[in-house]
């Protein structure tokens, strides 16, 4: 067992703002300010930029991210906020009172002039020219990806990120890229809330480790714990040219801390149990 350091990393007292989430752009790594805004990074997690929101307004319950264009969509409380980070513009939609009782999950697609989002009741769109919410009735007619991926995550346990979906059952892993289907064996033995995969890697989140594996059909596994008291939140994984990059939220409440860290993790070369400092 080794421990590994991060090549990044933000430690925020707890008493000026707990971490809740970091948003992976082109350009910027966003992560929230409080309840009531935003705080915008560079790539070097320099800070750039601040966008208020409202007071105590981030009340989330599902966030849409357009990694490409730079564009976020929250649902709130009582409201879509579609926030564009270059333009710093910042717009708050009512949610219909037909729509207003739905609860909206983390299956989306966003487009140039539109976003839909799987709820429990259907399909959500909301128009980004005119900023109008309503039901879609034929998926389909608007992206027939986007049909296919509600399809399958309505008989199965799925998690959609990066434009894949990750589809569980007991034995088996069922991976959505486009109109492409990969079955591997399922190999999560840690008790996960989350799953992302990569083009290669597959990255399973649960509170005290995070297990990552491989997909090319040996099935290796490596097992990544917490460093005493900390414990985790959300994490993320990205292939990039120098390796495989994780991407995690910690918390620490003896010391009243939360941090977000930047990991290389050399798959191949790191023993099968490793502690995140």
């Amino acid at each position: 067992m080794i421990e590994l350091e991060p090549i990044k990393q933000i430690k925020s007292p707890s008493s000026e703002n707990v971490i809740i989430f970091a948003l992976r752009c082109v350009n910027y790594m966003i992560i929230n300010d409080k309840l009531n805004g935003l705080i915008v990074l560079d790539l070097e997690w320099r800070e750039v930029n601040r966008i208020y929101i409202g007071e105590q307004l981030l009340l989330i319950e599902a966030i849409y991210t357009d990694m490409v264009r730079n564009k976020i969509v929250f649902k709130l409380e009582s409201s879509l906020c579609f926030v564009d980070i270059d333009a710093y513009f910042i717009k708050l939609i009512p949610i219909p009172k037909n729509i207003k009782e739905f609860y909206f999950y983390q299956l989306y697609k966003f487009s140039d002039d539109i976003i839909l989002m799987r709820t429990n009741k259907g399909i959500v769109s909301l128009s980004l020219i005119d900023y109008s919410v309503r039901i879609i009735d034929e998926i389909a007619d608007y992206d027939e990806k986007f049909a296919y991926f509600v399809y399958e995550s309505e008989i199965k346990e799925s998690f959609p990120h990066n434009e894949k979906l990750v589809c569980l059952d007991t034995n088996n892993i069922t991976i959505l890229d486009d109109l492409k289907k990969i079955q591997i064996q399922n190999p999560i033995s840690v008790p996960y809330f989350d799953v992302f995969v990569t083009d290669k890697y597959g990255l399973a989140v649960a509170e005290n480790q995070l297990q990552i594996f491989n997909l090319n059909g040996d099935i290796k596994s490596k097992i990544l714990s917490y460093k005493r008291p900390w414990y985790g939140g959300r994490a993320d994984i990205v292939e990039k040219n120098d390796g495989l990059h994780l991407y995690v939220i910690s918390h620490n409440d003896l010391e009243e801390l939360t941090s977000l860290s930047e990991y290389i993790i050399p798959f191949d070369k790191i023993p099968n149990h490793v502690v995140l400092l």
